[in-house]
């Protein structure tokens, strides 16, 4: 007769081993919750970053690409004026310019040792002539010189004016205005002492039935050697009114 093997049981732990196992367990899964946790935040911190370094890029894309553009166009419009003035340059004959220029420049010397020769050849012609002079005998060929100065002197005279004839219509004379009432003469002393007035006319006015204007030359009524000082006073004006005769 066989006998059937006792299987042992385990023992049932305590209820201090149990409590025990519990927190265990409970502390391996809230280590794992806190795990998971920080995986996740872990990984949105990741995504956030990755979106910041996205918008960054595009916002710097957006921003400097432009102005790289700009900038590069404006690099390729220097480029081409530089090759614009180098390609001018190139086609300047530079070597011309400068036998040109040699060449004024020679022909400025030139010029210039020619004037200073023409100088110098007057100078010595002056100097020649200073020594010519140095030798003249002035003394012996001219022992005396006579010298006749004509003493004037100044007189204001009047200025008179006549009239001869009658004006008709009845009319008579109402004055005679004249442009200077005198004048200034120079000459010699004693013809001055001569005149004691200038009479100019006598002015016909036989038969006028208007006023009358008209001019005469005072140098015509003066004598030989008796001039006016102020020239400008030689045209003397003359205006005669008329009037009607009240009966």
């Amino acid at each position: 007769m066989e006998t059937a093997p006792v299987t042992a049981e385990a023992p049932l732990p305590n209820d201090g081993e149990a409590i025990e196992l519990l927190k265990k367990i409970a502390a391996a899964s809230e280590a794992q919750s806190s795990a998971a946790k920080w995986r996740r935040l872990s990984a949105q911190a990741v995504l956030v970053c990755a979106a910041i370094i996205a918008l960054a890029a595009i916002v710097l894309c957006a921003v400097l690409i432009p102005r790289a553009t700009k900038t590069l166009r404006g690099i390729d419009a220097a480029t081409e004026e530089l090759n614009s003035v180098a390609s001018t340059l190139n086609q300047v004959d530079f070597v011309g310019m400068s036998e040109s220029i040699t060449e004024l420049t020679e022909q400025g010397k030139d010029t210039l040792n020619t004037a200073l020769g023409d100088v110098e050849a007057s100078l010595d012609s002056m100097q020649t002539a200073l020594d010519n002079i140095s030798k003249l005998d002035v003394d012996s060929q001219y022992q005396s010189i006579a010298v006749t100065v004509d003493v004037l002197s100044t007189k204001e005279v009047p200025i008179k004016c006549t009239t001869t004839g009658s004006p008709a219509g009845g009319k008579s004379v109402l004055g005679v205005e004249l442009s200077e009432e005198s004048v200034m003469l120079k000459g010699n002393a004693e013809a001055l002492n001569n005149i004691t007035s200038i009479d100019v006319g006598p002015i016909d006015i036989s038969g006028a039935t208007d006023d009358i204007s008209t001019s005469v030359d005072l140098t015509g009524y003066l004598p030989d050697g008796v001039f006016i000082v102020n020239s400008s006073k030689a045209k003397l004006s003359i205006d005669i009114k008329l009037s009607l005769i009240h009966i």
